[in-house]
């Protein structure tokens, strides 16, 4: 089926027609913006400063916890001391 030149350009008027209802629909639509929870905590976020000076926030940490052996220490004390296996 061949198009001839008279209907492609009547094709293409009423599609760059579309185009242009469709925007024009597009700009009267109110913009979304973040949801009120979102701004909410935005809002809090922007209000709270946070002391720099402040003991825990400023320490470096140093040094390690002791507590690596602290799993392997409790089943230990849960269960006793695993034998350990020797293969003969």
């Amino acid at each position: 089926m061949e198009i001839r030149k008279d209907e492609a350009a009547a094709i293409l008027r009423e599609a760059e027609r579309f185009v242009l209802e469709v925007k024009n629909q597009l700009k009267s639509l109110k913009p979304l913006g973040p949801p009120e929870p979102i701004k909410t905590v935005n809002k809090m976020l922007e209000e709270v400063r946070v002391d720099p000076k402040d003991p825990f926030l400023a320490r470096l940490p140093r040094g390690k916890s002791g507590l690596e052996d602290l799993s392997r220490k409790h089943d230990e004390y849960l269960h006793g001391k695993k034998k350990s296996h020797v293969s003969s």
